[in-house]
């Protein structure tokens, strides 16, 4: 009769627990962009009208990352010069320009590109009743640390 009493509470006390998922982390993914466009014209307010464009159109003003400036060998020196000045307007630095070399004769004489990163964060479920803790526990939280942690001026 004992046995049987113990079973009975051993049976009441475990059928009474919710199964809950361990808490775990949220995933990120950092995804390298690139931003470019190329141009033939020499025209120093040709050029600074196309970056001005390119720059408003991607919303590149106060991104991190850093230019990257393909140009065709005869022009190198001259041409890095140019860029790097009207670059240097938009408030880039020369840290941030990085010139490349063409050997082969391209159809453009200068490409610009924008690299940059971009964050993606895991999208969070919403709770359902009788599914509690089915999601990750803890997915908005983590969300929002890295949201805070990459981007503290947008922070809640």
């Amino acid at each position: 009769m004992k046995k049987l009493y113990v079973i009975a509470v051993l049976l009441f006390l475990s059928g009474c627990a919710d199964h809950i998922n361990e808490k775990q982390g949220t995933h990120i993914n950092v995804i390298p962009v690139t931003y470019s466009f190329s141009i033939n014209s020499q025209s120093d307010d040709i050029i600074k009208n196309k970056l001005n464009t390119f720059i408003n159109h991607h919303g590149l003003k106060n991104k991190k990352g850093y230019w990257e400036i393909s140009i065709y060998k005869d022009d190198v020196k001259e041409q890095e010069i140019k860029y790097q000045q009207l670059l240097g307007e938009f408030g880039y630095t020369i840290n941030q320009i990085k010139t490349v070399e063409l050997q082969d004769k391209p159809y453009f004489i200068v490409t610009v590109s924008f690299i940059t990163q971009k964050i993606e964060y895991q999208i969070c479920g919403y709770e359902q009743i009788d599914y509690y803790g089915s999601n990750n526990i803890g997915c908005y939280t983590e969300s929002n640390r890295w949201h805070s942690m990459v981007n503290p001026e947008n922070a809640m």
